[in-house]
């Protein structure tokens, strides 16, 4: 470590870097599942997850020297710079809170810290899946969950949403209202967002919600439904009255999350926009 710089060791060591391997996994993402659905491997079950590495290096033997290059090019400007924001709400949605929890030992071990984590996926930022809250305190111990969410949650989803918010700085309109505006603060076109369908499901005496009957239903409301259904029973799981449900992680990781057992054969989990009639039903 002599011959370091005291800035590289400084630098914390989490999160990942990528290869030329790991973007080509990702270039190469449609491809992969296709291959999976001809041979009848159904998304996150456990025939894909015992398959995957084996299907991975079948595709990397038809990679010419050329598309290699191209992928070692853009490794390094990723690790450089940062990758696509669609790479980035996938790698948040699947490693987010691993990252952040990994944070939060680090300042409550080194510095007795505690940090509550307020976070939204720019490339989600239209969406209420892009909302994320984590709190690790209470497993951190002596630490203490932080206890008054209310009216945050709130306030930091209009924020976000300031900032992340989609469209370029004004057009001819928004100019001439800017000039004879006498606050001189640059505005934005707003990029409005598809309002959720809002669900309320049947439920017991002990809060455990239920399924209707949904087969005389289309299917934008099977799978609005099915989405509701799952997200109760994962907020009451994990207890965050407002947690979002992590699609990604459960479609690569499902054993994480939910026996096989409890699943209908042949379909694995996944959000349910992308479920077919068949699936949904």
């Amino acid at each position: 470590n002599h011959g370091r710089s005291r800035s590289q060791n400084r630098i914390l060591k989490w999160g990942q870097r990528w290869t030329a391997r790991k973007v080509i996994r990702w270039q190469k993402r449609m491809e992969i599942q296709e291959n999976f659905r001809q041979q009848g491997i159904w998304s996150g079950s456990q025939a894909m997850i015992g398959e995957y590495q084996t299907t991975v290096g079948r595709l990397m033997t038809k990679i010419t020297l050329e598309e290699m290059e191209e992928a070692e090019h853009i490794a390094r400007k990723w690790n450089d710079t940062h990758p696509p924001p669609e790479v980035q709400a996938e790698v948040a949605e699947k490693k987010g809170r691993q990252f952040t929890r990994e944070y939060a030992e680090h300042m409550w071990k080194q510095c007795g810290t505690q940090v509550v984590f307020m976070l939204t996926v720019r490339y989600l930022a239209c969406s209420n899946d892009g909302n994320y809250r984590h709190d690790f305190n209470d497993d951190l111990r002596p630490g203490t969950a932080f206890p008054d969410w209310e009216g945050i949650d709130d306030k930091w989803s209009r924020y976000a949403s300031y900032v992340f918010r989609a469209g370029e700085v004004g057009d001819s309109e928004d100019a001439n209202d800017e000039a004879e505006d006498a606050d001189p603060r640059p505005r934005m076109k707003v990029k409005k967002c598809k309002k959720k369908t809002q669900v309320t499901l049947p439920a017991l005496d002990d809060g455990i919600p239920q399924l209707p009957t949904i087969l005389d239903l289309h299917i934008p409301e099977k799978q609005d439904i099915l989405q509701a259904f799952v997200t109760c029973h994962y907020r009451l799981t994990c207890g965050k009255a407002k947690a979002s449900v992590p699609w990604m992680s459960i479609t690569e990781d499902p054993q994480d999350y939910i026996k096989d057992k409890y699943l209908p054969d042949g379909v694995g989990l996944k959000e349910p926009s992308k479920l077919s009639e068949t699936q949904v039903t």
